[in-house]
């Protein structure tokens, strides 16, 4: 068994500011879905708690929550098959090749060349490397190749804020570039793993990657433009450690 890097990297988090937006697209979404207001009056959040869940789920995607969580998962697959050559802008359909435009142009602007044999790839870091009761895996976006030849872990995020979740992403990246170099990847396509004494794909003996800093690809799914920012991993490395510690203490 493996813990999630998404659900480790959140252990150590607060989740104050989450939950009072989430709270405010149920509020939002029951203005606008009056019928879910009605279902549920009289309800008790005891007894009732699974209706009034499912009622609160039905509020925040009236809200819009899912459409901007659907956008970002279409604009993660479409950067996806470009970046692997495996079709053009013009392959999207029109409405969103802007955004991929700049998405692309962006990237090469900035001189980062993606490694497409190394687009969503899988790997994963021992229980001990970040004091944790279980390993820890994950599925990275990218690993980019800088102009000097180096390589940094890359990830695409499309949410509209990213301010609150910084420590959380760079913990996530952390594992990742730890895990990379110490484990290799993981192919989804052919089952197995490249590591570095694997022969199955020799490309992947020269995979060593940065652990000082990663680069997040900001492509809001609901806004305009797209960021580059590089992210301190060291700390994020630090941060996975008190991840593990936490979820150790909740399991004690």
């Amino acid at each position: 068994a493996h813990t999630r890097v998404t659900t480790f990297v959140k252990s150590a988090s607060s989740t104050f500011s989450l939950n009072q937006w989430q709270q405010r697209m149920v509020i939002a979404g029951l203005v606008q879905r009056r019928d879910l207001l009605a279902l549920a009056h009289g309800l008790d959040v005891k007894r009732d708690r699974s209706t009034l869940n499912s009622i609160a789920e039905q509020a925040k995607e009236a809200a819009g929550q899912k459409v901007a969580a659907n956008l970002g998962t279409a604009y993660h697959a479409f950067s996806e098959r470009l970046d692997a050559g495996l079709i053009s802008l013009q392959d999207i359909p029109p409405e969103y090749q802007e955004r991929l435009a700049q998405y692309s142009d962006t990237l090469s602007r900035s001189g980062l060349v993606t490694r497409p044999e190394w687009i969503e790839r899988t790997t994963a870091v021992r229980a001990d490397q970040v004091s944790a009761g279980l390993p820890v895996a994950g599925t990275l976006d990218r690993i980019f190749q800088l102009p000097n030849g180096e390589l940094v872990i890359g990830d695409l995020k499309t949410g509209a804020d990213l301010s609150y979740g910084w420590g959380e992403i760079a913990a996530q990246l952390a594992i990742y570039a730890h895990g990379a170099n110490t484990h290799g990847l993981f192919d989804w396509n052919t089952k197995t793993w490249d590591n570095h004494d694997s022969s199955y794909r020799p490309a992947i003996r020269e995979l060593s990657v940065r652990t000082d800093f990663a680069i997040v690809i900001h492509l809001p799914a609901d806004g305009e433009g797209c960021t580059l920012y590089r992210v301190d991993i060291a700390k994020g490395w630090e941060r996975a450690q008190v991840c593990g510690q936490v979820m150790a203490m909740q399991k004690s």
